[in-house]
């Protein structure tokens, strides 16, 4: 799973919609007349970074100066815009700090698996804010879920720094183990936030719903509500499988046609391949009820790459694009690997499978030098639970070639 993409120059020097210029001013406006007070749909109005503050008189009676807005990048569920502002007073002198100067305004498109994806990228935010200050995530300024306030968006602190997969090639080979092993440290230390259940995270810091690529695929996100299927939190790993065939069966169960892959059911029809799907998760459940699976519940990214990962040399300015993340058996936390950098040619792939292959190395490293138990170190190890993995996925008919 990739977060967004940095766009060209060119594409960034396009006309901003008139529909961003304006949500960019009406985030502008939610800040200033809400800043550091919550309001009555939930909605943060402050820093996670912050005390809260009420408004001065002087603040509230300031003018916002139109705001300059520019398309950093774009993903397959959210565009990415920077955000100039600033505010005066009726002199025309400039107030101070928050609103005067750069914030980052997520966008999220059709794609997005709302209102969750928010909720669950603005929670991980404040929960590694308050918990976990050591790994250095952007401060939320405000958001909104689309629950009743018109287009959903996160307005985020804006961090003047260069991803790693865009520094990487810039390390001296002594600057790239020392990247590596921060990065090691990193995974260690969310594998050390334990949690009592599977889930994803809500603004109020309690586990919700997981947050999914494959709760999304091909018009699954219409069905991802606890009267088709259980959306989490998961008590068990148990659960959470099966969980996972009833997503499938009942999208299979319910789904119109154009949302599926015609050519997927030449042999068969989705109501049989659903009834398929009955049987094989009877299956997995007596396999699961003969060996149970116990294994620690640990914060992972999911989504933990070069381009999500932003540096100040050598040094990890901060950790971005959360909106995946979740509380997930210990097995997932190290399980794909890490990229480093993105895989264009010969070269970069060689260099890339080579760091990563090195970084995990270092994470077992890591772990053992922090004292970590054995029964913690197999799991983390073993790159996933086959299990696991081949539930997280659509499900599809077997096609003959």
């Amino acid at each position: 799973m990739s977060g967004p993409k940095p766009i060209s120059e060119s594409a960034a020097a396009k006309e901003v919609p008139h529909a961003i210029v304006s949500l960019s001013q009406h985030v502008i406006e939610r800040m200033k007349q809400n800043r550091g007070v919550p309001n009555s749909t939930g909605m943060v109005a402050c820093s996670a970074h912050q005390d809260l503050q009420q408004p001065t008189v002087e603040y509230e009676r300031a003018v916002s100066a139109a705001p300059q807005t520019t398309l950093l990048a774009q993903g397959g569920y959210n565009d990415v815009w920077l955000v100039k502002s600033k505010l005066v007073r009726n002199d025309s002198t400039i107030i101070s700090q928050p609103l005067n100067g750069s914030f980052i305004l997520r966008v999220p498109n059709e794609d997005s698996l709302k209102p969750h994806q928010i909720r669950n990228e603005v929670g991980w935010l404040m929960y590694m804010a308050k918990h976990c200050p050591e790994i250095p995530v952007p401060a939320v300024y405000d958001y909104s879920d689309e629950s009743g306030d018109g287009r959903p968006f996160i307005a985020e602190q804006y961090i003047d720094a260069k991803s790693l997969a865009d520094a990487w090639m810039t390390f001296s080979d002594a600057e790239k183990d020392i990247v590596a092993r921060k990065v090691a440290e990193m995974v260690v230390r969310l594998g050390e936030i334990r949690f009592d259940a599977i889930g994803g995270m809500t603004p109020h810091t309690i586990l919700g719903p997981t947050v999914e690529g494959a709760k999304l695929f091909k018009g699954r996100d219409a069905y991802h509500d606890p009267i088709c299927y259980d959306i989490g939190p998961y008590a068990s790993i148990k659960q959470y499988i099966l969980a996972y065939f009833d997503k499938e069966i009942y999208y299979y169960s319910h789904a119109d046609e154009t949302m599926l892959d015609q050519d997927l059911f030449e042999e068969t029809t989705p109501n049989e391949f659903a009834q398929a799907l009955k049987k094989k998760r009877a299956c997995v459940e007596a396999e699961l009820d003969a060996s149970p699976r116990a294994e620690p519940f640990v914060l992972c990214h999911n989504d933990l790459q070069g381009r999500n990962i932003l540096m100040r040399g050598t040094e990890i300015a901060a950790v971005i694009d959360w909106e995946f993340a979740g509380s997930f058996p210990l097995s997932e936390l190290n399980s794909d690997g890490m990229e480093v950098l993105e895989m264009v040619d010969d070269e970069t792939e060689e260099e890339c499978m080579q760091w990563s292959s090195k970084i995990s190395e270092l994470v077992e490293q890591v772990a053992r030098e922090r004292g970590w138990e054995e029964s913690d170190i197999e799991p983390l190890a073993s790159g996933g639970d086959s299990t696991l993995q081949s539930v997280r996925v659509e499900m599809m008919p077997e096609v003959e070639d």
